[in-house]
């Protein structure tokens, strides 16, 4: 038997406890069965509520950021819902990055994926989701810090 996995890396649950420090609701939308979605999540620390989890590549996806959209509300007076931000690398997250939001590509990922993003990270370190979110003022209520 061959087990191959990707290591969490290890800034990515100090990482997003800032972001949901700075009110920011995080979710994971993954390919991976609901056991391993959810593993992962417990690690970074990603409620269980907020991991949706065996959603296949392209279409998919693109339906999990929509639903979200419509589902999710934004907790200020002026917001109507929720903005929904996606992160993404690779060729299957392309459709995705380009309905949601705010599209953020990680600079390593595939080239569709960069040209898909509002934002490309130009490192893999997660750190550069909490200095956008701060540069942007991003907000859960959608509501701008400057």
């Amino acid at each position: 038997m061959l087990a191959v996995a990707d290591p969490v890396r290890l800034e990515a649950k100090n990482i997003l406890q800032a972001l949901r420090d700075r009110k920011i609701a995080v979710w994971m939308i993954s390919g991976d069965n609901p056991t391993t979605a959810h593993a992962i999540g417990k690690t970074v620390g990603i409620p269980p509520e907020n991991i949706i989890a065996g959603v296949l590549p392209e279409q998919q996806k693109t339906d999990k950021i929509q639903y979200l959209q419509k589902t999710l509300h934004g907790t200020g007076t002026t917001s109507k819902r929720a903005l929904i931000a996606m992160v993404g690398d690779g060729i299957n997250d392309s459709p995705a990055l380009t309905v949601a939001d705010v599209g953020i590509a990680i600079g390593s990922g595939s080239d569709i994926a960069i040209s898909s993003a509002e934002f490309v990270s130009v490192t893999s370190c997660l750190g550069s989701l909490l200095t956008l979110s701060i540069s942007v003022g991003l907000c859960s209520d959608g509501s701008s810090l400057t």
